[in-house]
């Protein structure tokens, strides 16, 4: 039987005192299923005793750095581009501190599993970067980052995209992308980069002064 704690007869709430669960050490209850734990740099913190029973927290954070430094020593790209856009990928899908979170993520555009938990598996598929020039440009902007919907491509290529006509829904109707710009006085190319380069949805690139 579960023990009683502060001699209140709560079955559900088993006593933790000591355990460990990653890199936690319990140190005691306080109250509400929530229990002060320290980890092992030496940060504490408070977890939900469920969490911590089922693994579901393993550290302060430290524990995430420590596997990407493993990763990081494997394939020994840490200070390349590619890795640098690998990282800026996740962040805009995941971070909600990035500030094109909300043009990515807040649109729900996420990262495959396969690319979200692994450099070297994004590395494998989209192979090294041709030039400086390149970054990963999804084919549908609406798609997510998945080896089917992402290429290297240049600003430039990206530009010549855009004379496949793009269209786009403008005052209840569907309307050609340079049409759209001029009505709203924006020079197209700078429309494109808008939608289809940085992201950003439809009001507000419409939105944003020249």
């Amino acid at each position: 039987m579960a023990k009683r704690l502060d001699g209140k007869p709560r079955s559900d709430a088993i006593d933790l005192t000591g355990k460990t669960s990653g890199y936690w050490t319990v140190v005691s209850y306080c109250g509400k299923y929530r229990w002060i734990v320290v980890c092992k740099c030496g940060t504490t913190a408070t977890r939900l005793g469920q969490s911590l029973r089922n693994g579901g927290t393993k550290s302060c954070g430290c524990y995430n750095k420590q596997v990407t430094s493993a990763r990081l020593t494997t394939h020994g790209l840490s200070a390349s581009r590619e890795y640098r856009i690998w990282r800026d990928m996740i962040r805009r899908c995941y971070s909600l501190k990035d500030k094109r979170y909300a043009d990515y993520g807040g649109r729900g555009i996420t990262v495959c599993k396969e690319w979200r938990d692994s450099f070297e598996a994004f590395y494998a598929d989209m192979g090294p970067r041709p030039s400086k020039n390149h970054s990963v440009e999804r084919k549908d902007n609406n798609g997510n980052y998945e080896p089917n919907n992402c290429k290297w491509a240049t600003r430039s290529e990206q530009a010549r995209n855009m004379r496949v006509t793009n269209f786009l829904p403008f005052k209840g109707e569907m309307v050609a992308l340079p049409t759209v710009a001029e009505a709203v006085g924006l020079k197209p190319n700078t429309l494109y980069y808008r939608l289809f380069v940085y992201g950003w949805s439809l009001e507000r690139a419409l939105s944003q002064g020249v």
